[in-house]
């Protein structure tokens, strides 16, 4: 594999919608969403089930009180410092 295309799928991600996407590789259960627009990148989801409940909980018909208790713990700055490639430009923006 050709050292561009290395770097390229260290980065990989999945768009969900807007500027926010779902880290794609490796594509595993509890990988965080990101929001990326230019050169601002923060974490919008712990995980994918955290972001559709945080965001879509009027659609849901969940108050968002309720909607927080279902999604569970937010992220660590110890799994995002883990996160390939996207964990250091975070940190790094932060």
């Amino acid at each position: 594999m050709a050292a561009g295309r290395a770097d390229v799928r260290r980065g990989e991600r999945r768009s969900l919608t807007g500027h926010r996407y779902l880290l794609g590789d490796p594509l595993t259960p509890g990988n965080p969403v990101l929001s990326v627009y230019q050169s601002d990148i923060i974490v919008y989801g712990a995980s994918l089930r955290n972001f559709l409940l945080l965001e879509f909980h009027d659609l849901l018909d969940l108050d968002r009180i309720d909607a927080i208790a279902l999604a569970g713990q937010g992220i660590t700055r110890e799994r995002i410092a883990a996160i390939p490639f996207w964990g250091e430009l975070i940190l790094g923006t932060q």
